[in-house]
């Protein structure tokens, strides 16, 4: 299945919409447990009968319960706060809780190993910055548009020097809308005074970012599909379909 805009016969976009995680960002599921492991071996290292198996595998049921219904709405941490970072430690300490170590200046401990982690395997992919600097050659302005909190969202590109590539961030955290609503594409086309008609979105997420992109009346939405389902299979495809 492919949901690819058609090479343009049609008008060019002046503005290009991109996904972060598993479109820009690879940062995996697999990267995730890792972390998450290190961030439990770290902590055994201090604390005398703290299991990093048992502890592992109890955030990450948490977490899992936590992001399924959260994944096309606004992420809030168990307290209600929209930031990212607050969801993490909440998460470590009732997982830590769980285990029998509730003990908040453990809790902010594991927040921070698990911080740090976490910023030292995000990567881009390969091909992302070229093609980045390739759109900023044919079109006016891009921009990230991202679910999840802002503070997060906005470290991961901080982290990663997207922000040196991209006008606009726009995430669900800070907007209080999520992909699929049309809201939070409305707000980074607002941001980089454009209109739908002359928009694209790329994602990796068929219910999310396709779907969006069509309720928000944008000229393209692309299905950047790396697994070879049938959508664009790199992002670097992106250059060739808007090429002169």
């Amino acid at each position: 299945m492919s949901d690819r805009p058609q090479s343009p016969g049609r008008r060019a976009p002046q503005v290009v919409l991109l996904d972060l995680d598993g479109t820009l960002l690879d940062y995996s599921d697999d990267d995730w447990l890792l972390t998450v492991r290190a961030t439990c071996d770290g902590l055994t290292e201090s604390v005398p009968g703290l299991h990093a198996a048992e502890l592992a595998e109890t955030y990450a049921r948490l977490c899992l319960r936590h992001w399924e219904p959260a994944a096309s709405a606004v992420m809030l941490a168990p307290s209600g706060s929209p930031h990212g970072h607050d969801v993490w430690r909440e998460h470590w300490h009732e997982a830590l809780t769980l285990c029998g170590h509730d003990d908040p200046g453990l809790a902010r401990m594991a927040f921070e190993l698990y911080r740090r982690d976490r910023m030292a395997r995000y990567r881009l992919y390969p091909e992302v910055r070229s093609t980045l600097e390739g759109l900023r050659e044919l079109v006016d302005g891009l921009a990230v548009v991202t679910n999840g909190p802002g503070d997060t969202q906005r470290e991961k590109i901080a982290a990663t020097g997207l922000d040196a590539y991209v006008d606009v961030i726009v995430t669900a955290g800070e907007t209080g809308h999520a992909k699929p609503q049309p809201e939070i594409f409305h707000r980074a086309l607002r941001e980089l005074d454009a209109t739908p008609a002359r928009a694209w979105h790329i994602g990796d997420s068929l219910s999310s970012d396709v779907a969006g992109a069509r309720n928000a009346g944008l000229a393209g939405a692309v299905w950047l599909d790396r697994g070879g389902k049938g959508g664009l299979g790199s992002l670097a495809g992106l250059l060739t379909m808007l090429a002169p």
